[in-house]
Formats: C-alpha cells, structure tokens, sequence
C-alpha cells in the first residue's frame, strides 16, 4: 500500500483513538493516517486515490449501525459511503 487510513470499526466500550493506535504499531513501512470519523477516513480514500487506484474498505461492509458505548448507532454502510463520495468526486469534475 502507498497510504493506510485507519478508523474504527464497532469499538464497543474500547477506546477508538487506542484501538487504531494499537493498528499503527504494527505498521512497519509506512505511517497510517488515524481518521476516527469512519465516513471522513473513506472520503479521504477516495479523494486521494487516482485512476487505477485500488481501495480496500475493510471491517463495517454492510452494516447499517456502529456498536459503542451508547448502543447501536446509525451507520449508512461502507458501501453506501463509498457510493456517496465517488459520486461527489466525479461531479467536481465535470
């Protein structure tokens, strides 16, 4: 990978800041980028990748709600965000 976003992924009552401190440590080659706000770290993605790019959305996929401390709490899905930020990318362009 030339860039890694790291978000969070249903932290339940864990720390969202330290689980993807934990993800980073592992990182040797290259310094992912912390994003907590999942929709704000795919629109990232998607706004720095370039043609013939490949993006790897892993962990939510289609779930439509996030697990935290509060409970479940609305989520579109990862690939209704994607969907939502590629469309906005294209149009800036046209």
């Amino acid at each position: 990978a030339d860039h890694v976003v790291l978000s969070y992924d249903d932290p339940a009552s864990e720390d969202m800041y330290e689980i993807c401190l934990d993800l980073k440590s592992y990182f040797k080659k290259l310094e992912p980028e912390i994003i907590l706000d999942r929709y704000s770290a795919i629109e990232k993605a998607v706004n720095m990748a370039n043609d013939g790019d490949t993006i790897l959305l892993l962990g939510k996929g289609n779930d439509e709600f996030f697990l935290d401390k509060k409970g479940r709490i609305p989520w579109m899905s990862d690939e209704v965000a994607a969907k939502k930020t590629i469309i906005q990318k294209l149009d800036k362009k046209l």
